[in-house]
């Protein structure tokens, strides 16, 4: 018996990948609204919350893939951490030296990106 391709998705399992997700109204909507918080309205920070498995790690990740077309992305997992090491975890993923502040190391990455017409996008999973 030959195992079953890579391209093969079980649609009935919970999962936060991205490629197994299947567009409904709801999300979409929830989707649609994100994107106006982090493009058109410059909130600094959004908040997704619910009960457990109803789908926030998928939608966050969705949404961080749409946004990578313009505005600089990096999804991480959730940690507990000081800020410190934080923006330290956050510039490596950039590529970004974080020198004796990573704070402001990574407040002037953000300011940089945005001066050129994108932004910073932090996707925190929590899950």
């Amino acid at each position: 018996m030959t195992p079953p391709s890579s391209s093969h998705f079980n649609l009935f399992v919970s999962t936060s990948d991205p490629r197994r997700y299947l567009p409904r109204s709801a999300t979409e909507v929830a989707l649609v609204r994100l994107e106006r918080r982090a493009r058109k309205e410059g909130m600094p920070a959004t908040l997704i919350t619910g009960q457990s498995g109803m789908g926030k790690s998928l939608v966050l990740r969705v949404f961080a893939q749409r946004m990578r077309e313009t505005l600089r992305t990096v999804a991480i997992s959730g940690l507990d951490c000081d800020p410190r090491t934080f923006c330290t975890l956050v510039l490596d993923v950039l590529r970004r030296e974080a020198g004796d502040d990573p704070e402001r190391a990574l407040l002037f990455c953000a300011a940089d990106w945005e001066a050129r017409g994108s932004a910073l996008l932090i996707a925190i999973d929590d899950a």
